[in-house]
């Protein structure tokens, strides 16, 4: 049956105020990271597209989760699976773009629609995806951007430093600053960030469970956003949180049960590897008991 206070608190939601975040795009949908994803994400309810950034050997921003390209969802230039670490700071980005990163499913999102030959994309082509697009969405939508900074990789990864003046360089260029927000789980990132473009939104991302001071960690990064892990987080460190005008939106979270819950618990939005099914939950107020 229907529960009404929970269809009464998903009413309560305006859209301006509940913030749906596709996780690398859509990748419940379409390949991670690839165009396909963050267009299917704009054209199916996200407000804001999440994504991770690292830089090449010839300092091109490109969409990946990690250091290194995904040896389980990327092929090589002759079709053939990748073994061992493929460092994208090792590579300018035309090398990059010899790997398929569309054509393998990924075992945990079976509903996935395929798109081979899709490359791993730079960001300049995720904002021309949102500046060019016709929907509606795209005038609003948001960016979610995590900068991949490894002090411990050092020749691995680009310094805090210079993400910094790499990527304000592009926002700048797309006046983007009122519409994106640098996440980050190290706060010396999010500084020099914000130092040079004061316009973006700061969010610090923590995942464990710890007895540490969310609020004050969040005010020591400039943060107006804390993203916290969704299995740990509790009603009363969100109302913590809310009483010093932060922000709540945990990842990643997929399931319905698991919505409900936060949504109940106030979250000011969800990270979803789905955002489409989250927006018809949402539009539908289908909360089950």
């Amino acid at each position: 049956m229907i529960s009404i206070i929970s269809v009464l608190l998903l009413q309560s939601l305006e859209p301006s105020s509940f913030e749906i975040h596709g996780h690398r795009g859509a990748r419940a949908s379409r390949p991670e990271n690839s165009l396909s994803a963050f267009e299917f994400a704009l054209e199916n309810g996200a407000d804001v597209l999440e994504m991770d950034i690292v830089a090449t050997s010839d300092d091109v921003l490109v969409v990946n989760h990690d250091l290194v390209v995904n040896q389980d969802l990327c092929l090589s230039e002759d079709k053939k699976h990748l073994y061992g670490k493929v460092w994208i700071r090792d590579l300018n980005y035309q090398e990059l773009q010899q790997f398929d990163c569309g054509s393998i499913l990924d075992p945990k999102f079976p509903k996935q629609k395929l798109k081979p030959g899709s490359k791993i994309p730079s960001l300049r082509q995720v904002f021309e995806l949102v500046k060019n697009a016709q929907v509606p969405r795209a005038r609003t939508v948001r960016l979610n951007i995590e900068p991949k900074a490894s002090p411990d990789l050092a020749d691995k990864s680009a310094s805090s430093s210079r993400y910094a003046i790499l990527l304000v360089e592009l926002i700048r260029e797309f006046a983007f600053a009122d519409r994106v927000i640098i996440q980050s789980f190290d706060d010396q990132v999010l500084k020099e960030i914000k130092l040079l473009e004061p316009r973006v939104t700061n969010a610090l991302l923590i995942s464990e469970n710890l007895p540490l001071d969310f609020v004050g960690l969040a005010k020591r990064a400039g943060a107006t956003i804390v993203q916290p892990n969704a299995q740990w987080i509790t009603a009363a460190q969100i109302h913590a949180l809310h009483l010093a005008d932060i922000k709540v939106i945990p990842y990643t979270v997929n399931e319905k049960p698991q919505w409900k819950k936060l949504i109940e618990m106030k979250v000011d939005g969800i990270i979803t590897d789905d955002p489409r099914a989250l927006s018809q939950y949402l539009r539908a107020g289908e909360t089950k008991e």
